[in-house]
């Protein structure tokens, strides 16, 4: 299915109308990316909330159609909506990207970047809470639920400007503990090379680290994980299908997001080969899909990608 056809699709109140009120900002049809928004509104309190679905997943994707369309029916969204997110952030006590404090915390960094104040409190709440948590008692590696979402926020906000005591401390010993476990993910017996527990998340978020912290090491050992990745036929990097999460269009995004060029284009090409159109869900269904290959066919600044927390 064509981004288009996503986009362009009339409004339903199903779990897909925020990620194609994205498709809709992303080719610039505001009128359609709001006709989304108010039917994800509509369809409220879903049974989940997280970066992609329910209510923070609508707010997520108000923010970013906001960053592009201005209109008073998203406005009386997005603004009650941000203070929102900053009470989330500040009871929350799950770290990790999807529902907790490094998704929330990226949410409420999109939304100072648009000038909304109210967002400071919960990025501020966020950011001292993770630099209090990054220590040897989260194991898993990965970005959806592990260390490197926390990583790559307190890179992202650091490198924005936005810090807070032990900040750069807590990023610097992280982060040197993530660099060993993306070196180990780039070259196993059996790889993992996702976007969600693999070495494609792993290593962007070393490489924000790196950046962030004008750590050439850093930056070196994250670009080097993530472009060892290219080096594998993509039949071997243990991805399971075409979609954003666990799948070949999470690894593009972030190469994308990473810089890489060759590694952006093999994914391309398996994402080509691979595809086979399901629902019109982000993370797992055809939008994440169609808009990681739009983004690859057509370069240039995008703020989807801050979902993921690859920039």
């Amino acid at each position: 299915m064509t981004l288009e056809a996503l986009a362009l699709a009339p409004p339903t109140r199903d779990a897909a109308a925020p990620a194609r009120a994205i498709l809709a900002a992303r080719l610039s049809a505001g009128e359609a990316a709001v006709a989304h928004i108010l039917a994800a509104q509509a369809g409220l309190p879903g049974p989940r909330s997280n970066l992609f679905e329910g209510t923070a997943g609508t707010l997520a994707a108000a923010l970013i159609v906001r960053g592009s369309v201005e209109d008073p029916r998203l406005e009386r969204i997005v603004a009650p909506g941000v203070a929102w997110l900053a009470r989330q952030a500040r009871a929350a006590v799950e770290f990790d990207a999807i529902t907790g404090l490094a998704g929330l915390g990226r949410l409420l960094l999109l939304a100072r970047d648009l000038g909304y104040d109210r967002a400071g409190p919960g990025l501020e709440a966020a950011l001292r809470s993770l630099s209090g948590l990054l220590g040897p008692g989260i194991a898993r590696p990965g970005m959806a639920h592990g260390l490197a979402g926390p990583v790559a926020l307190l890179a992202i906000a650091l490198d924005a400007g936005v810090a807070v005591p032990g900040q750069r401390e807590a990023l610097q010993a992280a982060a040197a503990r993530l660099a060993a476990a993306a070196r180990l993910a780039a070259w196993p017996a059996e790889p993992r090379h996702q976007w969600c527990v693999g070495t494609a998340g792993i290593a962007r978020a070393v490489q924000l680290a790196g950046n962030a912290l004008a750590d050439p090491a850093l930056t070196r050992a994250g670009t080097e994980a993530l472009s060892a990745i290219a080096a594998t036929p993509p039949d071997r990097w243990g991805v399971r299908d075409a979609m954003l999460c666990c799948g070949y269009a999470g690894v593009l995004r972030t190469a994308l997001s990473a810089g890489l060029p060759a590694l952006a284009d093999a994914t391309a090409a398996a994402i080509r080969d691979t595809w086979r159109p399901g629902d019109a869900s982000l993370l797992y269904g055809d939008a994440g899909v169609a808009l990681a290959l739009h983004d690859h066919a057509n370069p240039g600044p995008v703020t989807w990608p801050a979902l993921l927390l690859v920039q």
